[in-house]
């Protein structure tokens, strides 16, 4: 009976926690403050590995937020005076070559057309209008983003500041959120907390660097090849690839079809590149660095995908795993600990 109860309990906080995030989800300004966190909270996890080794040398704490702090601002200015404009640029350059796309597909509707050819007849009137839609909206949408990062330029500006107290504050901010919980089930809490930390520590720090080497790589081999938009296309390859299983595939077909209206020839020998870089980073890199499975079942990965997807569009299919991968270590922890 004891054990129903407990059950009862926890599926009460369950329904109460999903209430909560509905909430969450409706009021913009609870949504912004809750991203600004997160990013945040990731940039913390970067910076941490770096923050332990220094503070091991004996520098105080302090310094050493400080420190990285600085640093990752000098980077970030970096970026903004010369990748970003960059890729501004690139961006620009990225309608007109979608209208030759467009105006390429209404070709060759056109010539289809003359040729009776039913199949495809249909196939464009089922799609058709979807593609013109969304072609024509991308602008639209970029405009948005441009103004939406502007107006949350404020928020988002703090996000040092929090990291810098996530670093030096850890210790001290995980015992105050410890006292929210019953005094019995505080020893949980903490080995709970421990073993996401552990996880989550480790997953974060290699997607950045698997990020990284996939970019690079990809990088070099548009360069090589000389294909337009590289620093984009590298840049969207790499955010892909943090997706299981479908983000590889998501990341290579803008560059092949950029690299098709170049030459064909271009194109094959730049899937086989690509081909080749995943081979090396799921085989031989990835192994290397994540050192550790998520052990999910497939199934359960993709149904995370498509729900991340749907809920957050790319920062969800992002979010979908380590957000899954956290609930199966709370679910096996309490498990273990409670029943």
């Amino acid at each position: 009976m004891k054990v129903i109860n407990k059950k009862i309990k926890y599926l009460l906080v369950i329904i109460a926690l999903i209430i909560l995030t509905y909430v969450w989800w409706k009021i913009d300004i609870l949504r912004n403050l809750t991203m600004v966190i997160i990013i945040s909270f990731l940039l913390y996890y970067s910076l941490r590995p770096i923050h332990t080794r220094i503070i091991s040398k004996g520098i105080n704490s302090k310094v050493s937020g400080i420190l990285l702090i600085t640093a990752f601002l000098l980077l970030f200015m970096f970026s903004f005076f010369i990748i970003i404009p960059t890729i501004l640029k690139e961006s620009g350059n990225v309608y007109s070559k979608l209208e030759v796309i467009d105006k390429w597909m209404v070709n060759m509707y056109e010539n289809l057309k003359l040729n009776n050819n039913k199949i495809f007849i249909m196939v464009e009137e089922l799609i058709g209008e979807k593609v013109n839609r969304y072609i024509a909206g991308i602008s639209a949408n970029t405009l948005e983003s441009i103004i939406s990062i502007g107006e949350n330029a404020l928020s988002y500006a703090v996000v040092p500041v929090l990291a810098y107290y996530f670093l030096i504050d850890e210790h001290i901010i995980c015992e105050k959120l410890i006292l929210f919980f019953p005094v019995k089930k505080r020893r949980v809490i903490r080995n709970i907390a421990k073993d996401i930390d552990e996880i989550l520590g480790r997953y974060i720090i290699s997607q950045f660097i698997l990020c990284l080497v996939i970019g690079v790589f990809t990088f070099i081999s548009l360069m090589i090849f000389k294909i337009e938009f590289p620093l984009l296309l590298s840049i969207i390859n790499a955010i892909f690839n943090i997706i299981p299983y479908f983000g590889p595939i998501f990341g290579a077909i803008p560059i092949i079809i950029i690299a098709l209206f170049q030459s064909t020839k271009k194109a094959i020998w730049v899937t086989i590149f690509l081909y080749i870089i995943q081979q090396i980073e799921g085989d031989i890199i990835s192994p290397k660095i994540i050192g550790y499975s998520t052990s999910i079942h497939p199934m359960i990965i993709i149904l995370l995908i498509l729900i991340g997807g749907e809920l957050g569009g790319l920062l969800g299919l992002i979010l979908a795993v380590p957000i899954g991968v956290i609930l199966k270590v709370i679910y096996e922890d309490i498990n273990y600990y409670l029943f």
